[in-house]
């Protein structure tokens, strides 16, 4: 048998979509931190006031999402509150993420992030409506909107 042969596939190619994820998580990062930044918030620590980006961006806001806005269910899952979230949230992809890639295969690895998400989100958003959570008025979205 020859030494060629014998070679295994880098684990970035092995684990391709894993690292797709790792990546798509930390450019949506970069992307709502410009965002946060253009208003004056602070990118690194956002705080209330930053909040009206992540709804503007799709954040799981449970009288949006419930009411005609599903979409959010999909958006919030690469959303991240700070930077701390992110980073434990791409540890834990990378801890995981490689072994459930290699054992189910790409697609359903996929299904399993994205349905995983998506339940979790609708769990969210059902438990903050029963809670009675704020939406946001109208007035300070449009002006989060132009602010942006």
């Amino acid at each position: 048998m020859s030494a060629v042969a014998n070679i295994q596939p880098s684990i970035v190619k092995r684990n391709a979509l894993c690292f797709m994820l790792l990546a798509v998580n930390i450019i949506g990062f970069i992307y709502q931190s410009y965002y946060i930044q253009n208003i004056g918030g602070d990118w690194l620590l956002p705080t209330d006031t930053d909040s009206y980006v992540f709804i503007i961006l799709g954040a799981n806001e449970a009288n949006l999402t419930l009411t005609g806005e599903p979409w959010r269910l999909v958006s919030n899952i690469f959303l991240h509150a700070d930077i701390a979230h992110l980073l434990f949230n791409m540890v834990a992809l990378l801890a995981i993420g490689p072994y459930t890639e290699e054992h189910f295969g790409k697609l359903k690895m996929l299904a399993i992030y994205l349905v995983s998400g998506i339940s979790a989100s609708l769990v969210s958003a059902l438990w903050y409506s029963s809670a009675g959570s704020q939406q946001p008025d109208s007035e300070s979205m449009q002006d989060a909107r132009e602010t942006i």
